[in-house]
């Protein structure tokens, strides 16, 4: 991940027949500062690695089942994996959620934690690093055969020296 030729982030995934494989090394000025008040809010309260997958359909503009997003959240005591579902038919874990700004509303069918999921950061002499393992059961994938595609973006949130 860059902003012009300067490398903020490098981030590597893989998996297994059981398991999805994050590594990140995050270079930050106030790294691992999350205040993680509110789990349901945990993307706008500072650092975190924010993983977006959904089954790759071509020419679609709204969220489908399957979508998930996975905020991996440094905690000022313990971290956690939160798991954010636009669109979950049946049985849910957590709490819906209506996210809302100036300038438009966005509604979630599912909010929860994923304890089944592990996360460690450890700190570096440049920021951190993010290592988590993620259940493919966890993300919809747990029948993931050869060949099968997806579709996904990774990204950085960067907090400010308090957290936010």
């Amino acid at each position: 991940i860059k902003q012009g030729d300067t490398i903020l982030a490098q981030v590597s995934l893989a998996y297994d027949a059981s398991f999805l494989w994050i590594l990140a090394e995050v270079t930050d000025p106030s790294p691992l500062r999350n205040e993680l008040s509110d789990m349901t809010n945990a993307f706008k309260t500072g650092d975190a690695i924010d993983l977006c997958i959904g089954p790759r359909t071509p020419d679609r503009a709204v969220p489908i089942m399957g979508d998930i997003r996975v905020l991996l959240v440094p905690g000022p005591t313990k971290s956690k994996v939160i798991a954010y579902r636009q669109v979950q038919i049946g049985k849910t874990r957590g709490s819906k959620q209506l996210y809302q700004s100036p300038v438009r509303k966005v509604a979630f069918d599912d909010v929860y934690e994923m304890p089944e999921a592990k996360v460690v950061f450890k700190l570096t002499d440049k920021g951190y690093l993010c290592e988590a393992i993620v259940p493919l059961a966890q993300l919809d994938l747990a029948k993931a055969t050869t060949g099968l595609r997806v579709r996904g973006d990774l990204g950085v949130l960067w907090g400010n020296d308090v957290g936010r």
